[in-house]
């Protein structure tokens, strides 16, 4: 993969790079492949497993909020929260030997 800038564009990862990331964010969640009719491969890699951490999070959070909307936290607290969770939870199933 080439790594020289195109037009002012950034350059393109490394596969190392690509993986250190995903290594970071607890790799991907719901891989897909596809085979289409004229037998080419499509692969999907998901969303990151800090992604879906965070998502169950925020769930998790609204799920306990009260019904009325002025006493929801805003959004920008909500969102850092819900990834400081994830961030926990991929830190522990780290040290627990996860991937």
């Amino acid at each position: 993969m080439s790594t020289t800038p195109n037009n002012g564009a950034a350059a393109p990862m490394t596969t190392e790079q690509s993986l250190a990331i995903f290594e970071k964010v607890g790799g991907p969640a719901f891989p897909a492949e596809w085979t289409l009719p004229d037998n080419s491969q499509i692969t999907c890699p998901g969303m990151t497993l800090q992604d879906w951490f965070a998502g169950q999070a925020i769930a998790g959070m609204f799920a306990v909020c009260e019904r009325d909307e002025r006493d929801w936290p805003d959004a920008a607290n909500l969102a850092a929260n819900a990834y400081r969770y994830a961030n926990a939870m991929l830190a522990e199933r780290a040290k627990a030997g996860g991937q």
